[in-house]
């Protein structure tokens, strides 16, 4: 590129003195005809010999032929601009194809190459990120994975910043679950972006799939036979021992079911159980705090 710029500006150099030439021979061949006219009309009076008046003849002859010559310098210099001016194409050309672009501000996570390596075509260089377009990959338990939607609220804790809290919220949700681990993947994206972040760090997610405003809430673990919707329970009616069938909603983190059937009025649902209940024993509820 150095090298095609330098001749560009050699190329224009020539040209500049190629036409100050033309200049000067044009000057030179006007003041020979000045001298050729006066030499002549002094021969035709017989002042001076024939001699003399051919001498001046033949000076503005090689004072023309001597323009000539510099207007063709002209046209070649003119070609020799042209010629250094499609050099220099020809290299920024192909200085762009050896020049690497993202259409991104973003900031290099890694170098695969290093200065001298030889390339092949689709060989990396460089691993770029865009920080606003880091996502957190949640991987959530099929049975949990039901009530998630785009758009939800999310809250984020990085294994490396505990203490900071990162407002998210899901911005897609895979169709296909990971077969292995009966998994889905679930995307979220930060509300603002994150100046400090690694990829691949762990995190943990908390995705807000419903509020409960008032519910009435019992242990999984008191729950027989569920089937991710219904199960039956022990219940206390009349102080007496009963095993209903009941429907459940949501699932909340610490392992409770919200009860969706209506409870009769003065039926409690016990919290633990044991294999020493019976249907139709007699019992008597602990005072709760």
């Amino acid at each position: 590129m150095s090298k095609a710029e330098a001749g560009l500006k050699k190329a224009e150099a020539a040209l500049v003195q190629a036409v100050a030439k033309v200049t000067r021979a044009a000057t030179l061949l006007e003041q020979k005809r000045s001298a050729n006219r006066r030499r002549q009309a002094l021969m035709q009076r017989g002042t001076v010999s024939a001699d003399a008046g051919e001498e001046v003849q033949a000076n503005q002859d090689i004072a023309s032929a001597d323009l000539a010559v510099a207007k063709s310098d002209v046209e070649a210099a003119n070609g020799g601009l042209a010629d250094a001016r499609a050099e220099l194409s020809l290299q920024r050309e192909l200085l762009a194809k050896f020049t690497l672009r993202v259409p991104f501000d973003g900031l290099v996570m890694s170098r695969a190459k290093e200065l001298g390596s030889v390339m092949a075509p689709g060989n990396t260089v460089y691993t770029l990120v865009a920080p606003e377009t880091v996502w957190v990959m949640a991987f959530v338990d099929e049975a949990l994975a039901g009530d998630i939607e785009v758009g939800q609220k999310v809250e984020i804790r990085l294994r490396s910043r505990p203490r900071d809290l990162f407002n998210a919220k899901v911005v897609r949700i895979d169709l296909e679950n990971e077969r292995v681990s009966e998994e889905r993947r679930v995307y979220l994206a930060f509300d603002k972006r994150t100046a400090i972040f690694a990829l691949g760090e762990q995190a943990e997610v908390l995705i807000n799939t419903a509020t409960l405003p008032e519910a009435r809430l019992v242990p999984m673990a008191a729950v027989q036979s569920f089937n991710g919707r219904t199960g039956t329970v022990w219940t206390l009616e009349n102080q007496r021992l009963v095993q209903r069938q009941m429907s459940f909603g949501h699932r909340t983190l610490d392992g409770r079911l919200e009860i969706i059937s209506a409870l009769p009025v003065g039926m409690e649902v016990l919290a633990t159980i044991n294999t020493k209940l019976s249907a139709g024993r007699l019992a008597i509820p602990e005072a709760t705090p």
